[in-house]
């Protein structure tokens, strides 16, 4: 028997994916500006953050099938941990408060669907 090919050397240089009958993903970046803003539906995925300066990304589906995209927190990373990936969830902006060292940072409140 020959050598398993890899995929790579299975396609032609070039080559494109037949793409009849895909619809391309797209999600939105959803930021929380205004106190009450949420946002509600399955969360998909975590990313977490690919530098010191840069912040993870969370996936949401929401009920219309969009897929939104918004990005973590301190907060946010604490109460969305890995085991609530794929549960339904609502996360509400409260707004900015300030921290003990007197910077402000976004709050939130989340709540899972049990």
């Amino acid at each position: 028997m020959g050598a398993m090919k890899t995929m790579r050397e299975k396609r032609a240089v070039g080559e494109r994916p037949k793409l009849d009958g895909f619809q391309k993903v797209e999600s939105a970046l959803f930021k929380f500006e205004d106190a009450g803003d949420f946002l509600q539906g399955v969360l998909l995925s975590y990313a977490p953050p690919t530098s010191a300066d840069s912040s993870g990304v969370f996936q949401l589906r929401e009920e219309s099938g969009e897929i939104v995209r918004f990005y973590s927190s301190a907060v946010l990373n604490r109460d969305l941990t890995k085991d609530v990936i794929g549960k339904e969830v609502v996360v509400l902006y409260l707004g900015d408060v300030k921290t003990r060292r007197g910077q402000t940072m976004k709050d939130f409140e989340v709540y899972v669907k049990s």
